[in-house]
């Protein structure tokens, strides 16, 4: 459903400036790890800087336009840094595209 969704929005709204993020997503609390059966492994083990706490799950990164509709969504463990997820995504970007972490657009 999102991709059908992601779609629609890239035919509506022809944006050429992206806000890129992400944000982490918890499977257990740490007390659990040992007996998480979802996940499996240090890769999911990972630290929220924002919140001081560590945790484990994934971590979901999004881009999406100035306006705020989602364009792409990717789903990756959490060890794993953006910039190596950003490489991963398939962006379906316009030549002349720009792309913005969150806090640039947001002070701005």
């Amino acid at each position: 459903m999102f991709l059908d969704i992601g779609k629609l929005f890239k035919y509506i709204y022809v944006e050429r400036e992206y806000i890129i993020d992400s944000f982490p997503v918890k499977v257990c609390y740490n007390i659990r790890i040992r007996h998480c059966k979802i996940l499996q492994g240090r890769v999911w083990h990972g630290h929220n800087a924002s919140k001081r706490e560590y945790f484990y799950g994934v971590k979901v990164q999004l881009l999406i336009t100035s306006f705020y509709f989602p364009h792409e969504m990717c789903i990756v463990p959490v060890r794993e840094h953006e910039v190596e997820v950003l490489r991963k995504m398939r962006l379906d970007l316009l030549a002349e595209s720009i792309l913005l972490p969150l806090l640039t657009r947001i002070t701005n």
